[in-house]
């Protein structure tokens, strides 16, 4: 699949330690690292609260972070809200999904809240923009 060809680095509850210092690594390497902090994914396509796990990922590197919002995913096969087959139906029907990548401005240390409230306000342009075309 996907994974197999791009660099991933796993985040579970037992091992999160060891991801941690592969992240730290890989951002004094001067590698861009993507990281979700809701720590999974939406189950009702709403903003989840972000885990502090990144933040200490961060903290002993000069890395800048950017924050950013994905729209058009709810209902995606990337998704698990509505009909899970929906995605596969929409698929087979030729239906394309409109997709949205908004991005903040760089920063350093920022506090779990100010990333939150960073992607809140990214979540929101999006939502006006999509009311703008409807």
């Amino acid at each position: 699949g996907l994974l197999k060809h791009i660099q991933t680095i796993a985040i579970s509850p037992g091992r999160s330690k060891d991801a941690l210092k592969q992240i730290t690594s890989a951002l004094r390497a001067g590698d861009v690292v993507c990281l979700f902090p809701e720590g999974q994914i939406s189950h009702d396509g709403k903003l989840q609260a972000f885990k502090g796990g990144y933040a200490l990922a961060l903290r002993d590197t000069d890395a800048k972070m950017i924050p950013f919002y994905i729209d058009g995913m709810v209902g995606s096969r990337f998704s698990r809200v509505d009909n899970p087959r929906s995605s596969l139906v929409d698929i087979l029907r030729g239906k394309k999904r409109n997709i949205s990548l908004h991005v903040g401005e760089p920063a350093s240390h920022l506090t779990t809240d100010e990333v939150y409230q960073a992607v809140q306000v990214l979540r929101d342009k999006a939502m006006l923009q999509a009311t703008k075309f409807v």
